[in-house]
């Protein structure tokens, strides 16, 4: 059995949080002996880039409406800055890890997330994980950090 752990995104602007949680992880990974699993967010920090680019962020019942310059911003910030940070407090705690987006070897595939009476834009909902993928990550000792931007059913950005 494989363990998943969510990282939210506002957690992460938490002075020392990733030091204590790399800490925690260590001690879980001692002491069950589970394959783990990281997946992250990072909305916070994504706001942040976008107010300085001049991109309003727009959120509709928590959910970020997300065009194609958002989305970009949305991977600078998760699959380069946030995966990063924690991949090094990782390695820092003596955990081996490595990071990747759900793009990285097709790992996440999504649809449309819909809503109600709102286009989300590129917003999507997981519907297939590549677990052999995690699995032989797994059975290497090698804690996969993951950043949520994924491809679409086709394979295009969603």
């Amino acid at each position: 059995m494989i363990r998943i752990v969510k990282i939210g995104g506002n957690e992460m602007n938490t002075p020392g949080f990733l030091e204590e949680l790399a800490r925690q992880i260590s001690g879980l990974a001692a002491t069950t002996g589970q394959p783990l699993i990281v997946v992250h967010g990072g909305g916070q920090e994504i706001a942040a880039l976008q107010a300085r680019l001049g991109i309003e962020p727009i959120k509709i019942d928590g959910l970020r409406v997300t065009d194609a310059e958002s989305l970009a911003v949305a991977q600078m910030v998760l699959s380069g800055h946030t995966n990063k940070a924690i991949v090094r407090a990782f390695l820092a705690a003596g955990l081996d890890a490595v990071g990747f987006s759900g793009v990285d070897g097709g790992l996440l595939r999504c649809r449309r997330k819909q809503h109600p009476t709102v286009d989300l834009g590129l917003v999507g909902e997981v519907v297939d994980v590549r677990t052999d993928f995690l699995a032989h990550f797994a059975r290497l000792g090698i804690i996969p950090i993951i950043s949520p931007i994924s491809l679409g059913q086709d394979g295009a950005d969603l």
